[in-house]
């Protein structure tokens, strides 16, 4: 037992010496720890871009470009681009209904023989008649009511303004006569009996007063 204690004892002090000289060894055997090395390191070079073609602008886009005020508007290729579709309907609707009728009537009557009659001649020449009356054309008016008492000699107005000329000229017997044909024509004719009244009224006759005050009974508003 003692003899192996001994041995174990002794491998324990040559592996003790043999760790102490292992610093020594490497130094003999030229195994030596390198160095810290602290120089400044160089960047990699970096292979040279060949030359462009030479296009004629003065910017080149590929070069890139920063403009001096950018917004959020995408101007560079792979800028997000948002698109805003707005879609509107419009629609109307109308309806509508038109309706048109008309019709005529015309009758031409003959021009000669009994049966003949021409509705505008009396009456045109008794409306002229009283339009030159009325603008002071006494001599035009006279020739228009004459021609129209020869077409109609059964209406009394042109007997009635053609007195009323006979009276502006100063002739009351003619005045009065022609009054007195728009009465047998017209007996309810107030004006005709206001006019007659006061053309006999200028020559003193004495049945004038009957004229006024019948004028008066028919129609008071024309005879005052």
């Amino acid at each position: 037992m003692k003899f192996i204690a001994g041995l174990a004892t002794g491998a324990l002090i040559a592996c003790a010496m043999g760790f102490a000289a292992t610093p020594a060894k490497a130094q003999i055997f030229g195994h030596k720890k390198p160095k810290e090395d602290y120089s400044v390191s160089r960047p990699v070079p970096v292979a040279a871009q060949p030359p462009r073609p030479a296009n004629g602008s003065i910017f080149q886009a590929s070069e890139g470009y920063a403009a001096l005020y950018e917004g959020q508007r995408a101007r560079r290729v792979g800028d997000p681009l948002t698109i805003v579709l707005v879609e509107r309907t419009s629609a109307s609707k109308s309806s509508g209904t038109k309706l048109d009728s008309g019709g005529g009537f015309s009758l031409t009557p003959p021009s000669a023989g009994p049966l003949s009659f021409n509705p505008n001649a009396a009456n045109a020449f008794a409306s002229r008649g009283l339009a030159y009356l009325r603008k002071g054309d006494n001599d035009r008016a006279m020739a228009d009511l004459n021609e129209a008492i020869r077409l109609n000699p059964r209406e009394p107005f042109p007997y009635l303004n053609r007195g009323v000329i006979y009276g502006r000229k100063g002739d009351h017997a003619r005045a009065i006569a022609d009054y007195g044909e728009a009465i047998t024509r017209n007996p309810k004719l107030a004006l005709a009996f206001c006019n007659r009244g006061r053309a006999k009224l200028k020559i003193n006759d004495a049945s004038a007063n009957e004229d006024l005050a019948k004028a008066r009974e028919l129609d008071a508003s024309v005879c005052r």
